[in-house]
């Protein structure tokens, strides 16, 4: 990449040719680098679909046609186990994260045999003592750990503990609140054997 000298005549980059070549040369450097990372990237992205597409529908849909849901295969020299299991995939958007947090507590009272009007008085009655306590920062926070009050000032549920939930509520036959978007899919689990 070819630096135009001539346009820094007259100005503080003047006789530092050497300064320049050099700049032009690593801005070229970084322009192929970030072309090659995003081929990279691409190539994983189409790698990763080509995977799930294995385990999701290609290696269950041959069992199902087999009436199998495990099996132990070889491969090479090896020996394999072959598992389709169900699972369950579970989110919650930024936009609904109260209103699932609210359901969530909802469906565990109702697992727990509690009837709909009686889990639904305990949610409202909780949620406005925990709205009180969410707007409450510093020290005002550290008095109502000292006097024993417990409030969680943070309502962050884990990916994995968010799916599990989900998947117990759907195996016990209830109904998955509209503000958590899940699906079930089966895949196929690979083992060494």
């Amino acid at each position: 990449m070819p630096v135009d000298f001539d346009q820094y005549k007259n100005t503080d980059m003047e006789g530092k040719e050497d300064s320049l070549k050099s700049l032009s040369e690593q801005v070229q450097t970084l322009e192929i680098e970030e072309v090659r990372l995003k081929e990279m990237e691409e190539q994983l992205s189409a790698q990763k679909e080509s995977i799930k597409k294995l385990k999701r529908e290609i290696i269950p849909s041959i069992m199902d046609e087999a009436d199998i849901t495990s099996i132990e295969v070889k491969v090479g020299h090896e020996r394999r186990a072959v598992k389709i299991e169900d699972k369950v995939f579970a989110e919650i958007s930024e936009a609904k994260k109260d209103e699932a947090y609210r359901d969530m507590i909802q469906v565990e009272l109702q697992m727990e045999g509690m009837s709909e009007t009686l889990a639904n008085k305990i949610i409202q009655s909780q949620w406005k003592s925990v709205y009180i306590v969410e707007e409450v920062t510093g020290k005002e926070a550290e008095q109502l750990i000292e006097a024993g009050i417990p409030f969680q000032p943070s309502r962050k549920i884990h990916w994995a503990t968010l799916r599990k939930w989900a998947k117990s509520v759907l195996e016990r036959g209830l109904k998955m609140p509209e503000s958590i978007s899940s699906y079930k899919y089966r895949e196929a689990k690979i083992t060494r054997s």
